[in-house]
């Protein structure tokens, strides 16, 4: 299979235009939590999803209070999530939560992987384009001009 070339320019605007993306969504996401408070949350419900086989498909509700009145929050883990503290999350647990007092019904667990999903997917992202250009750079498919 021939080699194909991509020139220096194109590769470091690809980069330059991630780094942008990324350095804007965590600012937009740092900035959002800004208001949000810490609260706890009781897990009052789990829930298989799609057929799943519980493992990492299910859902949780979870129940907090904000100034005397009662909310919901509905969610499920994400990859980070599962690997961390809400791994084994069951009815009963505490959570720890991040809730915006003005709505108060605005919450989100309270987890690098939930408060900024938009960061978190930039750099998985670039760390697959890094992956996968080192691969073609090794096995002589891709070269540089």
């Amino acid at each position: 299979m021939p080699s194909r070339t991509l020139s220096r320019g194109v590769l470091f605007r690809i980069l330059l235009i991630l780094a942008g993306a990324w350095f804007a969504a965590f600012y937009l996401e740092h900035t959002q939590l800004a208001s949000f408070q810490s609260a706890s949350g009781e897990v009052i419900r789990v829930e298989s999803v799609m057929g799943g086989r519980g493992g990492d498909n299910r859902r949780f509700t979870i129940a907090y209070r904000v100034d005397g009145e009662r909310y919901k929050l509905v969610t499920s883990r994400g990859i980070i999530d599962s690997l961390g503290r809400f791994r084994n999350l069951s009815k009963g647990d505490r959570v720890p939560l991040m809730v915006n007092p003005e709505p108060p019904v605005q919450a989100r667990l309270d987890s690098f992987n939930a408060s900024y999903p938009i960061t978190l997917s930039i750099t998985a992202l670039a760390l697959i384009l890094a992956i996968t250009w080192s691969w073609l750079v090794f096995t002589g498919r891709l070269r540089f001009r």
